[in-house]
């Protein structure tokens, strides 16, 4: 008795908690599933570009690593590294103490010549003067000694005295030749070392940027010695490397685009130049085109990412938030109309190129469909949907 008790008790147990949980829990859901929200758009024919996207190098069409053409101890330097310079700005300061002490020995020389021949001009008219009386004294005393009336010893006398001013007319003349020689050698030199006075003052070719600065006050340099570079990146080249399958494609004026990280474009150009060979161990056709750079963010010697646009034609786009990606596959949601009512057909489609924040679309989509852009990941084919906002 007691153990068949016992049993009766543990069944009624047992019973009591089947009852308590059938009262908890909630009966299933028979109902039909509620149309989830979305947002959509209707897509429109645009403008799509037949594009590619390559890594490219940014140039600069002016680059120098400046070098004197004198030799001798940097004395000061104006400028730092980063600064902007334009052209002519002076840069750097070459010791120049002993070319201007060779220019100051130059210019004494030249005063010291213009000094004698003044002096020997000078003398000149007296020497003239001297001339004309020895001259007038000879042939009066020639004519005279002719008629008997004179000395022979007189006339010599008058003879020596003609000869001896004629030669220290003509030793003047050589004299004043020798001293204009003389000037003109030194305003030579002086030209010259004028000229190599300005090598000690180093200015900028052109306006830019400065880069490194080996140089430091106080090294000796010399013609081979780099002071400083400046490089101008208001116009940069940019040098793209197309694969050789593209050669058909590929011609002047095509347009090309300076990317950042993030696709935006940064600046725009078109191919000025094509390669008439490709490159054999590369396989890769050189195009160019030039980069108008006036706020410097584009750095040369930089590489970038650059679009470059075959083609552009009517085609279809779509956000990139309306395309679902599972199971290797790309799906879009499109509206349709089912028992007076939207619902959603699961779309396959083929992606080409993103634009921007819209994907290229190659198939599955035409102008006038209607495509869910908001709400897609809890979406499945033939789902019931409530279309909220502009594309309502």
């Amino acid at each position: 008795m007691s153990r068949a008790k016992n049993k009766l008790i543990l069944i009624s147990l047992m019973m009591f908690f089947i009852v308590g949980l059938t009262g908890c829990a909630k009966p299933p859901f028979m109902g039909k599933r509620p149309p989830m929200p979305v947002e959509t758009t209707v897509l429109k024919a645009s403008k799509v570009m037949n594009s590619e996207i390559y890594q490219a190098n940014l140039i600069s069409r002016y680059s120098v690593v400046l070098q004197p053409q004198v030799s001798g101890q940097v004395a000061n330097i104006y400028v730092k590294a980063g600064e902007h310079v334009k052209t002519g700005q002076l840069l750097m300061v070459i010791d120049k103490r002993k070319q201007e002490s060779a220019l100051n020995s130059s210019q004494a020389a030249s005063s010291a010549a213009k000094a004698a021949l003044y002096n020997y001009q000078v003398q000149r008219k007296i020497l003239e003067s001297t001339f004309e009386y020895n001259k007038q004294m000879y042939e009066r005393y020639k004519t005279l000694y002719a008629k008997n009336t004179v000395s022979k010893q007189d006339l010599e006398k008058y003879t020596d005295s003609y000869n001896k001013a004629q030669f220290d007319l003509e030793a003047n003349a050589a004299q004043i030749e020798a001293q204009k020689a003389e000037i003109e050698k030194a305003n030579f030199a002086i030209k010259e070392q004028e000229v190599q006075l300005q090598y000690y003052k180093i200015t900028a070719p052109y306006s830019g940027i400065v880069g490194d600065i080996p140089a430091k006050i106080g090294n000796y340099v010399t013609t081979t010695t780099p002071l400083l570079s400046i490089t101008q990146n208001d116009t940069l080249e940019i040098n793209i490397g197309l694969p050789s399958e593209k050669v058909f494609d590929i011609k002047k004026g095509l347009p090309v685009e300076v990317l950042d990280n993030k696709n935006n474009v940064i600046s725009d150009s078109k191919i000025s130049f094509v390669s008439p060979v490709i490159d054999k161990d590369t396989q890769t056709i050189l195009v160019k085109a030039i980069i108008f750079n006036p706020d410097g963010l584009l750095k040369a010697d930089q590489s970038v990412k650059a679009r470059v646009v075959f083609s552009d034609a009517e085609g279809i786009t779509a956000p990139t938030g309306a395309i679902a990606h599972f199971g290797g596959q790309d799906f879009a949601y499109i509206i349709k109309i089912k028992d007076k009512k939207p619902v959603v057909k699961q779309q396959p489609v083929t992606l080409g190129n993103i634009q921007g924040d819209k994907y290229v679309i190659l198939s599955g989509l035409a102008s006038g469909d209607k495509i869910v852009t908001q709400g897609i990941q809890k979406l499945m084919d033939g789902a019931p949907v409530t279309v909220m906002g502009k594309g309502n």
